[in-house]
């Protein structure tokens, strides 16, 4: 689900390149409140890339996975229970339009259990690095915080076997309603 994170960063394309502008607030993966810094020239608006690396770290940008499995709401700002261990993966990501000619990035994470014991997969989360000011209004700092912009429950559990790999197809997909 996309979360209200991702909704901030989109009323604030409206402030773009003007200081002036209102700092909307987000909440980072620690669930600290970041103000998103209107115009950031030389980092680019409003990440400074867009990160699909597999991520272990509560603080990397990139595709994470967990264990939980409470539905996903808009106001999620971190996984219910991300795995950190055992666990390594790669994300092959491809930017196309589906047959309605909404833009997606398909991303194919591939996650090897190296445990010895089997991995259960519920939730995967995309985490990107916004440039942020941690007081509303500052126009001279900022630095890139990682925040949620979708969490997903998957329909079914994905387990894999000690020594195994398992893949989760990752659609993200911006639909225009009127």
């Amino acid at each position: 689900m996309i979360t209200k994170n991702f909704k901030q960063v989109a009323k604030q394309l409206l402030c773009f390149g003007s200081f002036g502008g209102s700092q909307l607030p987000i909440k980072i993966y620690s669930g600290m409140t970041r103000y998103l810094a209107p115009s950031i020239s030389a980092q680019g608006f409003p990440a400074s890339t867009h990160h699909s690396t597999f991520q272990t770290t509560a603080s990397g940008t990139g595709i994470h996975i967990g264990s939980g499995n409470t539905p996903a709401t808009e106001n999620d700002y971190d996984l219910e229970a991300q795995i950190t261990s055992g666990v390594s993966g790669t994300v092959a990501q491809n930017f196309s339009q589906d047959s309605s000619g909404n833009p997606q990035r398909e991303l194919v994470v591939t996650i090897t259990n190296t445990g010895n014991t089997d991995i259960t997969i519920n939730e995967i989360g995309y985490f990107d690095g916004l440039n942020c000011n941690s007081t509303q209004g500052s126009t001279s700092s900022f630095s890139v915080a990682t925040t949620m912009l979708d969490r997903t429950v998957l329909a079914a559990p994905l387990t894999i076997a000690a020594g195994d790999y398992g893949v989760i197809k990752y659609t993200l997909k911006g639909i225009e309603t009127q």
